[in-house]
């Protein structure tokens, strides 16, 4: 298996992946935590949420990068985190590093060294799996953000101390920076600390982005001269009126960031991606009428309709604005 040298050249900055394993197993030994550790080996993977850096995630399989699913929400048609293996020679490095518009920023992406090989096979077993599976800690795949936390945990209460142990590396400056052997703190949130928690609220931020990606992406599609109130009775916007996703995102976000929110703080245990995607089309589909103002008025209306329950003031606000769109005669 090559070096991380291979892989990523001159993004090391002129350190040898030697030198940097090296380095963080001496310190390791000498602090009689990680005793006999070996060097990892296996693969680069690159992970970073599609939903968050979506025009990048698009170019990038447009080229063939070997993507993996990681994780997605349930019954998403979209996938939040992905990640890219890093094949030698740079091949699959170099994007994110290129000085061009659109290469993720240093807090986007992270790189995983040493990943056991049927990680980097989604033949062989769906990488959601083996992470849950014990074998790597990797408990909250949907968030990069918070591997900062990255610590020796990853290697205690384990019986074998001469167990591998993969390394995280970011970005930063244009280079890649260790954080640490590769850890993943996800403790499960109680009923009482969802509304109140900071990874909760990522959760949340990152369930409305996906449901934006997976209706834009929807809209991309050849509708094959479908006559436009049916296209819209489908729940379908048209894409193509935005110059870009970013247009899109710009115009939509703080509307669907305060939808999700009021919908949380009505239901707190009420909170599903199918209604996460349900608030989003209905948001989407005015823009076309120039009737998003509409919209947003009427949301607050329904969560006040009390005798409803989460589903039903969700799939409600829906089907309002599918046939207000439908209706129109634009």
């Amino acid at each position: 298996m090559p070096s991380l040298a291979a892989f990523a050249g001159p993004y090391l900055n002129g350190v040898s992946m030697r030198e940097e394993i090296m380095d963080f197993d001496d310190k390791d030994a000498a602090d009689g935590r990680h005793e006999g550790a070996r060097n990892p080996a296996g693969g680069l993977l690159a992970m970073f949420n599609a939903v968050e850096l979506y025009e990048f995630y698009v170019r990038q399989k447009g080229k063939g990068a070997q993507l993996l699913n990681i994780m997605s929400f349930q019954g998403a048609k979209f996938p939040c985190t992905v990640g890219i293996v890093i094949g030698s020679h740079n091949s699959g490095i170099e994007p994110f590093f290129q000085s061009e518009d659109g290469v993720p920023r240093d807090e986007h992406v992270y790189f995983v060294y040493g990943m056991p090989g049927d990680f980097l096979n989604p033949a062989i077993q769906p990488i959601a799996e083996l992470c849950v599976s014990g074998a790597f800690s990797l408990s909250n795949p949907f968030d990069p953000k918070f591997v900062n936390g990255a610590s020796h945990q990853a290697s205690q209460g384990r019986s074998d101390a001469a167990i591998d142990v993969p390394v995280l590396y970011k970005k930063k400056d244009g280079r890649l920076v260790k954080v640490g052997p590769v850890t993943f703190p996800f403790d499960i949130l109680r009923a009482d600390e969802r509304t109140h928690s900071p990874l909760f609220d990522r959760i949340v931020e990152l369930a409305g982005l996906n449901a934006m990606c997976e209706i834009f992406e929807g809209g991309l599609r050849d509708f094959h001269g479908l006559p436009v109130a049916m296209r819209r009775a489908g729940g379908d916007i048209d894409s193509r009126n935005y110059e870009s996703y970013s247009e899109y995102l710009d115009l939509l976000r703080g509307h669907v960031n305060v939808a999700l929110r009021s919908f949380l703080d009505a239901h707190k245990n009420g909170f599903t991606y199918e209604n996460v995607v349900r608030i989003v089309r209905a948001l989407s589909l005015p823009v076309e009428l120039g009737k998003l103002p509409f919209a947003v008025s009427r949301w607050p209306q329904i969560l006040d309709t009390h005798q409803l329950s989460a589903d039903e003031q969700a799939r409600q606000f829906e089907i309002e604005m599918i046939r207000l769109a439908s209706q129109s005669s634009d």
